[in-house]
C-alpha cells in the first residue's frame, strides 16, 4: 500500500493490553493512506517510564529516517507518557512532530498508581513514577513547558469522575490542543469516533490555532 508522507505515525501502548491491543487503530490508519507501526511493549511495565522512553526514542528516529518526514505518536495511557519521556533525547525530539496522548497520567493520577500496586505488589516501578508530584512528572512537564520546543502535544481525556483510572486534572497544553470527550480508559480502542478523532489530530497541519 502506498502511504502518504508527512504522517508516519508510531502507536505506544499502556501497561494493559500490550502491542494487541492497537491492532484496530493500527488497521484504520493504514486504511487511509498514513504509516502506522505499532511499538512493542510489554503488558506490564517492568521497568521505569524513563527506560521506556528511551525505546520510544530509538523508534522514533527509525521512523523519521525510513520516511523522512517529522513522526506522529499516538500514545494510549502510559504510553503517551513515555513518548513525553522520548522527548528527552534532543535527536527525538526534533523528529518529531505531535505527540497525541490518550488518557496519560500526564498529571500522575493516584487511582492507576494504586490500581497497578495493587496488582503487582512491588514489582511495578513505572506507576509508582506516576503518583502526582513526583520527580518524573515534574521532569515531563519541564518538557512540556518549554517554550523553545518544536514538536506539539495533544491530550484526548474522559470526564475524571467517569473513569476510575482517569488522571488527575487535565493540563491543558498551550498553544496545543486539550480535548475533552466521552473517550476514557474504558473506551475501546476500536471505537469509531475515537479512531477518526486520533486520524484527523495525525493529519492536523498545526494546532495551534485551537
Amino acid at each position: 500500500m502506498r502511504h502518504e508522507r508527512g504522517y508516519p505515525t508510531l502507536l505506544l501502548p499502556g501497561i494493559t493490553g500490550g502491542s494487541p491491543s492497537l491492532i484496530p487503530m493500527e488497521r484504520h490508519l493504514l486504511a487511509r493512506g498514513i504509516a502506522a507501526i505499532r511499538v512493542p511493549f510489554p503488558i506490564v511495565l517492568m521497568r521505569g517510564i524513563r527506560h521506556y522512553g528511551h525505546i520510544v526514542a530509538r523508534h522514533v528516529m527509525r521512523m523519521h529516517a525510513r520516511y523522512g518526514e517529522p513522526v506522529n505518536v499516538i500514545g494510549w495511557s502510559m504510553g503517551g507518557t513515555n513518548a513525553v519521556s522520548a522527548m528527552r533525547h534532543p535527536d527525538a525530539a526534533a523528529a518529531t512532530r505531535r505527540i497525541i496522548a490518550v488518557c496519560s497520567p500526564l498529571d500522575g493520577s493516584w487511582p492507576a498508581h494504586l490500581a497497578a500496586h495493587r496488582l503487582a505488589r512491588l514489582f511495578l516501578k513505572a506507576p509508582r513514577e506516576i503518583v502526582p508530584g513526583s520527580a518524573l512528572l515534574r521532569e515531563l512537564t519541564a518538557l512540556t513547558d518549554d517554550p523553545t520546543r518544536a514538536w506539539e502535544i495533544a491530550t484526548v481525556n474522559g470526564p475524571f469522575a467517569l473513569d476510575p483510572l482517569a488522571p488527575g486534572p487535565l493540563k491543558r497544553f498551550r498553544p496545543d490542543l486539550a480535548i475533552l470527550g466521552p473517550y476514557t480508559h474504558l473506551a475501546p480502542l476500536g471505537d469509531a469516533g475515537l479512531l477518526q478523532l486520533l486520524t484527523e489530530l495525525v493529519k492536523k497541519r498545526s494546532l495551534a490555532a485551537d
